[in-house]
């Protein structure tokens, strides 16, 4: 591991994603993008 990332950084990226447009943003530890995709895609807030 090369950096201890803190909770409030991945808040700060979820923030950022939303203010981009994105209409949902998973943003933590041991995220993965294809986990729930189907249901994010259908615009279900999980």
């Amino acid at each position: 591991m090369s950096e201890y990332v803190p909770l409030e950084v991945f808040a700060e990226y979820k923030k950022i994603g939303l203010e981009l447009g994105f209409k949902n943003v998973y943003s933590g530890t041991f995220v993965r993008s294809s986990c729930n995709s189907e249901e994010i895609y259908d615009g279900e807030d999980i």
